[in-house]
Protein backbone atom coordinates (compact mmCIF):
# COMPACT_ATOMS: atom_id res chain seq x y z
CA UNK A 1 0.00 0.00 0.00
CA UNK A 2 1.35 3.49 -0.88
CA UNK A 3 0.73 6.39 1.85
CA UNK A 4 1.11 9.92 1.30
CA UNK A 5 1.48 12.43 4.19
CA UNK A 6 1.51 15.88 3.90
CA UNK A 7 2.48 17.94 7.28
CA UNK A 8 2.87 21.17 7.52
CA UNK A 9 6.11 21.53 9.78
CA UNK A 10 8.61 18.53 10.78
CA UNK A 11 6.74 16.81 13.99
CA UNK A 12 3.54 17.48 12.34
CA UNK A 13 3.17 13.99 11.00
CA UNK A 14 4.33 12.22 14.30
CA UNK A 15 1.79 14.18 16.48
CA UNK A 16 -0.51 13.39 14.94
CA UNK A 17 -0.70 10.66 13.19
CA UNK A 18 2.74 8.76 14.63
CA UNK A 19 0.93 5.97 16.03
CA UNK A 20 -0.73 5.15 12.82
CA UNK A 21 2.23 5.03 10.68
CA UNK A 22 3.50 2.86 13.08
CA UNK A 23 1.28 0.18 12.79
CA UNK A 24 2.27 0.69 9.17
CA UNK A 25 6.07 -0.06 9.38
CA UNK A 26 5.86 -2.64 6.59
CA UNK A 27 3.93 -0.03 3.95
CA UNK A 28 5.53 2.10 1.33
CA UNK A 29 5.25 5.62 2.72
CA UNK A 30 5.99 9.39 1.44
CA UNK A 31 5.91 12.59 3.94
CA UNK A 32 6.01 15.76 2.40
CA UNK A 33 7.29 18.68 4.48
CA UNK A 34 5.20 21.84 3.49
CA UNK A 35 7.57 24.30 5.71
CA UNK A 36 10.59 22.79 7.05
CA UNK A 37 9.91 24.50 10.77
CA UNK A 38 12.67 27.14 10.58
CA UNK A 39 10.66 29.63 12.68
CA UNK A 40 10.12 27.34 15.86
CA UNK A 41 11.04 28.60 19.12
CA UNK A 42 14.92 28.03 19.85
CA UNK A 43 17.64 30.09 19.92
CA UNK A 44 19.33 28.94 16.76
CA UNK A 45 18.75 31.27 13.51
CA UNK A 46 16.13 30.32 11.26
CA UNK A 47 18.97 28.94 8.64
CA UNK A 48 20.35 26.78 11.43
CA UNK A 49 17.53 25.85 12.41
CA UNK A 50 15.75 24.91 8.84
CA UNK A 51 18.82 22.43 8.88
CA UNK A 52 18.09 20.98 12.34
CA UNK A 53 15.35 20.31 11.73
CA UNK A 54 15.12 18.70 8.79
CA UNK A 55 17.70 16.34 10.12
CA UNK A 56 15.15 16.00 12.72
CA UNK A 57 12.56 14.75 10.44
CA UNK A 58 15.28 12.74 8.34
CA UNK A 59 15.76 10.83 11.51
CA UNK A 60 12.10 9.91 12.44
CA UNK A 61 11.70 9.12 8.50
CA UNK A 62 13.75 6.48 9.30
CA UNK A 63 12.45 5.10 12.03
CA UNK A 64 9.23 5.15 10.16
CA UNK A 65 10.30 3.66 6.84
CA UNK A 66 9.42 6.56 4.85
CA UNK A 67 10.41 8.71 2.09
CA UNK A 68 10.49 12.60 3.44
CA UNK A 69 9.89 15.32 0.32
CA UNK A 70 11.15 18.71 1.53
CA UNK A 71 8.92 21.90 -0.44
CA UNK A 72 11.17 24.31 1.65
CA UNK A 73 8.26 26.65 1.43
CA UNK A 74 8.22 29.83 4.08
CA UNK A 75 7.36 28.85 7.74
CA UNK A 76 4.48 31.05 9.05
CA UNK A 77 4.21 32.21 5.38
CA UNK A 78 2.92 28.77 3.57
CA UNK A 79 0.22 30.62 0.82
CA UNK A 80 -1.58 28.95 -2.01
CA UNK A 81 0.11 29.64 -5.38
CA UNK A 82 -0.80 27.80 -8.67
CA UNK A 83 3.17 26.83 -8.79
CA UNK A 84 2.94 25.07 -5.21
CA UNK A 85 -0.80 23.71 -6.09
CA UNK A 86 1.00 22.20 -9.33
CA UNK A 87 3.92 20.86 -7.42
CA UNK A 88 1.73 19.20 -4.95
CA UNK A 89 -0.39 17.28 -7.60
CA UNK A 90 2.31 16.38 -9.62
CA UNK A 91 3.72 14.72 -6.06
CA UNK A 92 0.60 13.28 -5.51
CA UNK A 93 0.46 11.59 -9.50
CA UNK A 94 4.25 10.30 -9.68
CA UNK A 95 3.46 8.40 -6.06
CA UNK A 96 0.10 7.27 -6.54
CA UNK A 97 -1.38 6.79 -3.27
CA UNK A 98 -4.01 4.14 -1.97
CA UNK A 99 -4.30 6.82 1.14
CA UNK A 100 -3.45 10.37 1.43
CA UNK A 101 -3.67 12.27 4.78
CA UNK A 102 -3.96 15.86 5.27
CA UNK A 103 -4.28 18.27 8.16
CA UNK A 104 -8.37 18.95 8.80
CA UNK A 105 -9.62 22.21 7.51
CA UNK A 106 -10.42 23.79 10.76
CA UNK A 107 -7.27 23.62 12.29
CA UNK A 108 -6.35 26.96 14.05
CA UNK A 109 -3.07 27.26 12.94
CA UNK A 110 -3.14 29.04 9.27
CA UNK A 111 0.37 27.04 7.70
CA UNK A 112 -2.10 23.59 8.81
CA UNK A 113 -5.02 25.07 7.54
CA UNK A 114 -3.04 26.35 4.13
CA UNK A 115 -1.87 22.85 3.72
CA UNK A 116 -5.52 21.80 3.73
CA UNK A 117 -5.81 24.13 1.00
CA UNK A 118 -3.22 23.59 -0.88
CA UNK A 119 -3.45 19.71 -1.05
CA UNK A 120 -7.11 19.99 -1.72
CA UNK A 121 -6.54 22.40 -4.72
CA UNK A 122 -4.40 19.82 -6.24
CA UNK A 123 -6.67 16.60 -5.50
CA UNK A 124 -9.80 18.88 -7.48
CA UNK A 125 -7.53 18.10 -10.62
CA UNK A 126 -5.58 15.20 -9.56
CA UNK A 127 -8.86 12.97 -9.26
CA UNK A 128 -9.80 13.59 -12.49
CA UNK A 129 -6.63 11.57 -14.08
CA UNK A 130 -6.01 8.99 -10.96
CA UNK A 131 -8.49 7.50 -8.69
CA UNK A 132 -7.45 7.23 -4.88
CA UNK A 133 -9.27 5.21 -2.85
CA UNK A 134 -9.51 7.27 0.67
CA UNK A 135 -8.46 10.68 2.39
CA UNK A 136 -8.28 11.36 5.85
CA UNK A 137 -8.14 14.14 7.84
CA UNK A 138 -6.10 14.17 10.85
CA UNK A 139 -5.67 16.64 13.90
CA UNK A 140 -2.89 18.22 15.14
CA UNK A 141 -3.67 21.27 17.84
CA UNK A 142 -7.19 21.64 16.71
CA UNK A 143 -8.91 19.11 17.83
CA UNK A 144 -11.62 17.45 15.22
CA UNK A 145 -15.35 17.69 16.12
CA UNK A 146 -16.48 15.39 13.00
CA UNK A 147 -14.63 11.51 13.50
CA UNK A 148 -15.49 9.07 11.00
CA UNK A 149 -12.23 6.85 11.15
CA UNK A 150 -10.57 5.41 14.41
CA UNK A 151 -7.17 4.09 14.94
CA UNK A 152 -6.13 2.26 18.07
CA UNK A 153 -2.44 2.77 18.83
CA UNK A 154 -2.08 1.09 22.17
CA UNK A 155 0.71 -0.96 21.08
CA UNK A 156 2.35 2.26 18.92
CA UNK A 157 1.79 5.01 22.53
CA UNK A 158 5.40 3.96 23.70
CA UNK A 159 7.38 4.42 20.67
CA UNK A 160 5.38 7.46 19.41
CA UNK A 161 6.44 8.97 22.32
CA UNK A 162 10.22 7.39 21.81
CA UNK A 163 10.40 9.03 18.02
CA UNK A 164 8.98 12.47 19.31
CA UNK A 165 12.35 12.78 21.30
CA UNK A 166 13.87 12.49 17.85
CA UNK A 167 12.74 16.43 17.63
CA UNK A 168 14.94 17.58 20.03
CA UNK A 169 15.07 21.45 18.55
CA UNK A 170 11.07 21.02 19.92
CA UNK A 171 10.86 18.64 23.20
CA UNK A 172 11.23 22.09 25.03
CA UNK A 173 7.82 22.78 24.40
CA UNK A 174 5.75 20.41 25.98
CA UNK A 175 4.13 19.43 23.05
CA UNK A 176 4.39 15.78 23.84
CA UNK A 177 2.63 15.59 27.28
CA UNK A 178 -0.50 17.58 24.81
CA UNK A 179 -0.64 15.12 21.98
CA UNK A 180 -0.23 11.55 24.44
CA UNK A 181 -3.22 13.41 26.29
CA UNK A 182 -5.12 13.95 23.07
CA UNK A 183 -4.49 10.37 22.20
CA UNK A 184 -5.36 9.42 25.58
CA UNK A 185 -9.23 11.37 25.84
CA UNK A 186 -9.15 9.83 22.02
CA UNK A 187 -9.23 6.69 23.49
CA UNK A 188 -11.36 7.03 26.43
CA UNK A 189 -13.98 8.82 23.97
CA UNK A 190 -14.43 6.41 21.40
CA UNK A 191 -14.31 3.48 23.48
CA UNK A 192 -11.76 1.69 21.28
CA UNK A 193 -8.52 1.69 23.37
CA UNK A 194 -6.83 3.22 25.58
CA UNK A 195 -4.63 5.79 23.05
CA UNK A 196 -6.15 6.48 19.89
CA UNK A 197 -5.56 8.68 16.45
CA UNK A 198 -8.56 10.14 14.88
CA UNK A 199 -9.66 11.36 11.25
CA UNK A 200 -12.51 12.65 9.33
CA UNK A 201 -12.84 11.03 5.54
CA UNK A 202 -12.47 13.59 3.09
CA UNK A 203 -12.97 11.12 0.41
CA UNK A 204 -13.66 7.30 -0.38
CA UNK A 205 -13.95 5.60 -3.65
CA UNK A 206 -13.92 1.79 -3.73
Amino acid sequence: MNILVFAPHPDDELLGIGGTLLKKLKSKKTIVFLSSGEKGQTNETNSKLKITRQNEAKSVCQKLNATPIFLNLPDREISKTKNIIDQIGKIILDIKPKTIYLPHSNENDLDHKKTNELVKDSLNFVKRKQKIPLILEYEIWTPLTEINFIENIDKQIDKKIELMQLYKSQTTLKINDAIIALNQYRGLTTGKGNFCEVFKVAWYEK
